[in-house]
Order: structure tokens, then sequence, then C-alpha cells
């Protein structure tokens, strides 16, 4: 058996290191890749189409909490915020070239009217609100915008487009077009404290709503926090749809029928 010095004297003759020093590597094993670090909510990732949009949607009849955003596809989730009081929701995106909102998402933002002010973007919901929101069913509303990006939204919001009436010839009467008032049937003097009318807007600023009703001779009806201006009732429906067409023809062509009900 050979000795620990003849051991030594045969490694140093078989080492190819110069000078009759060995040099020892140590074994390196596989390195595991570098784990990505969470991305924040704001950082894009590669290849990613943001979605944001600020404008007026239009209210459609679709059941479920449903909203129409262009460029987000069916089946994504959308955040829906309320310009006029912040309140923020999840909808599922259905197909649609046009901005638009079910009913049931314009009730769970406290909105009414023809066309509301909503900011629409995409969003990544838990899976538990995602579930819900493709059977029909609502998920948990989100934290209210705080003051300070709703007062930045806004300023994003076109202001309303007014259509205006086509070139007819001149009336014969100089007299400028008054209030649009509520007409009376033929032999009848009084005006009937229910029927057919016409609700012009619903608008969140209860100055912008009465000077609104005082130019076309209509009311104020407030309430869930809108102002809903009014013209009516009147005799007949034909009356109504007549006075639907005076105020469209004057620059409010969202002005829808209603039934108004005296007060």
């Amino acid at each position: 058996m050979k000795s620990p010095a003849d051991l030594f004297a045969l490694l140093i003759a078989a080492s190819p290191a110069q000078g009759g020093v060995v040099a020892f590597q140590g074994v390196v094993g596989p390195q595991e890749p570098q784990a990505a670090g969470p991305r924040g909510s704001s950082e894009p990732i590669a290849g990613e189409r943001r979605i944001d949009l600020v404008d007026r949607a239009t209210v459609m009849s679709t059941p479920g909490v449903v909203v129409v955003a262009p460029g987000l596809a069916p089946g994504e989730i959308a955040e829906v915020t309320s310009l006029d009081s912040g309140r923020t929701i999840l909808a599922r995106v259905e197909a649609g070239t046009t901005l638009a909102i079910s009913s049931e998402a314009a009730a769970a933002l406290g909105l009414e009217g023809p066309r509301i002010p909503v900011r629409v973007r995409r969003t990544v919901a838990p899976p538990q609100e995602a579930s819900a929101l493709l059977r029909g069913e609502a998920a948990p509303a989100r934290p209210d915008a705080p003051p300070a990006l709703l007062t930045a939204l806004r300023r994003r919001l076109a202001p309303p487009v007014e259509t205006s009436p086509a070139r007819a010839a001149p009336p014969r009467s100089r007299k400028r077009p008054g209030p649009v008032q509520p007409a009376t049937a033929a032999r009848s003097t009084a005006v009937p404290r229910s029927g057919p009318g016409v609700q012009v807007a619903a608008l969140s600023d209860a100055a912008r709503a009465r000077a609104l009703a005082t130019e076309l001779g209509g009311q104020v009806v407030s309430g869930g926090g809108l102002h809903r201006v009014q013209l009516g009732p009147f005799a007949t429906p034909a009356l109504a749809q007549a006075a639907r067409a005076t105020a469209a023809r004057r620059g409010y062509p969202d002005a829808r029928l209603i039934t108004v009900v005296g007060q």
C-alpha cells in the first residue's frame, strides 16, 4: 500500500498545471432561471394594447351587467366608472362597434338617460367575480374614483354634439319660437295631471337642469342624484310625440317619450 507521500508525488506528476501546482475547479451545477418579479398594474406587458375610453355611452336593453366598447373583445371584463358620481363597477364585454352599457349596468352606477358619461377600461377581475359576470350576475362594486381623478377624466369628455336643424323656409311670423307648452284638446282648457310626456335630459347639475327647463317651458323632477327635465303631461300621445320632435329640432336629439305623473 502506498504511503500518503507517494500518492501526493503521483498527483503532482499527473497534473498538467505549470510549476507542479494542481488547479482544482469546483463543479458548477445547472443554474435556475432568474424568476421574473411581479409587474405593477401600470407597467405595460410586451405587446399589450391598453384600452381606456372616456365618452357618453348609449343605454341598451341587453340583460345582465354588460358593456360594449370598441377595442375590447367579447368575454373580457371591463371596469366602468360614472363620471357623475365616481361609482365604479365591473361589467362583461359583448360585441359591438359603439360605446354602450346595459340598463342593469346603468342602474348599478346610479345613472339614467339615453346617453351617460362613463370611463371604460380593460381590467383583470378575480376569478370568482369574472365567473359571476359571465353567468349574468353582478360582481361586487369597486371603490369609487377619487375626486381628483374624476376632474381629470371630465376634462377628457367631449361636449355633447348638438345636431343642427335642417334649414327650412322662413316662417311667416317673425316672432321667436317660445317654450314648448303642453297642448290641450280642442274643447278642453285643463291640462291633465298625468299622461304622455317627454324627458329631454337627466343632468347631475341642478342649475343646468333648471335653465333647460325654463328654456323649453318644462319642469325639473329630481331624484337619485339626477335632475330630469320633462315636458308635459300632454292630452294625447300624438301631442307628446310632436313636442319630442320639436325638442329634437331645437338641439336635444336624445329626448324620449315617457309617462309624466302630475305633482
